[in-house]
């Protein structure tokens, strides 16, 4: 499957994902946005946030996450 990088108003600007005017849903025709932020970097974890989105009824979102290091590799 192809991948696209880009921020959710560069996608919609280029049609990839329609904008339901009366409710302002977004809705992909094909594809899932997945969305990633990153704080509290440390030497061996960090603390994210994560998205998956499809439509207003397929999204999962997982908030104040952490991310440990726990083997050398």
């Amino acid at each position: 499957m192809e991948t696209r990088l880009g921020t959710l108003e560069e996608l919609i600007e280029e049609k990839l994902i329609k904008i339901e005017e009366a409710t302002k849903f977004h809705d992909f025709e094909s594809g899932i946005l997945f969305s990633l932020e990153v704080t509290d970097v440390e030497e061996d974890k960090f603390k994210f946030h994560g998205e998956k989105y499809r439509s207003p009824l397929g999204a999962y979102s997982f908030y104040d996450c952490t991310a440990t290091k726990i083997d050398e590799i």
